[in-house]
């Protein structure tokens, strides 16, 4: 029996003013407040499995299929990046599936983020998991160019570069109802 399945991805992009380049200085003096980050879809699609056939076991996305999205900010500051999913592709996103095995497929996240100014998947370097939270804090441009701040940091924009995540991951279909299965995945990203 085909199976229809289909992750949906939910992006928010927010920022940590708690911690700031001036101390405390008022707002357009350089406070991280005043930084913008960025976060875009780059190809559009969601984690998309396809058709597949129920009790036909493993079935993954790769690095090289992943879902691509794009974080720009300035090139010489940390971001955190947090991305959680459930641990199950849900038959019409029913919570009443959480415990009923024929209405959904365990799904195992993965993740992995590349910064040295390039969509490289090959070059990515993996997140930490731990369960479906993917959890990795990086500098968004690492190596080739000035990383050091300027010491009158007033136009950010021109040293804004974009660093890249990779979220991909694998589902076991089982003996499951068809129908379309779907999960979300989130993911929040702040200055570290």
């Amino acid at each position: 029996m085909p199976i229809r399945l289909l992750v949906l991805l939910i992006i928010l992009s927010v920022y940590n003013p708690a911690r700031t380049l001036a101390q405390g200085g008022p707002p357009g003096s350089g406070d991280l407040e005043d930084l913008p980050i960025t976060v875009l879809e780059l190809d559009g699609s969601n984690l998309d499995f396809g058709q597949i056939i129920a009790n036909s076991g493993l079935h993954i996305i790769d690095i090289n299929s992943s879902k691509v999205l794009g974080i720009t900010a300035v090139r010489f500051l940390d971001v955190l990046v947090e991305i959680t999913a459930g641990d199950a592709l849900l038959l019409n996103n029913d919570p009443s599936c959480n415990s009923d095995p024929t209405c959904r497929l365990p799904f195992t996240l993965d993740a992995a983020y590349a910064n040295e100014g390039t969509n490289d998947p090959s070059a990515a370097t993996p997140f930490t998991i731990n369960g479906n939270t993917a959890i990795a804090s990086f500098r968004i441009r690492q190596g080739g160019g000035n990383n050091i701040p300027p010491p009158a940091f007033r136009n950010p924009e021109r040293f804004e570069d974009t660093a890249y995540v990779y979220i991909f991951g694998s589902i076991t279909a089982g003996n499951v109802t068809g129908g379309i299965y779907t999960n979300t995945i989130n993911v929040t990203v702040v200055h570290d």
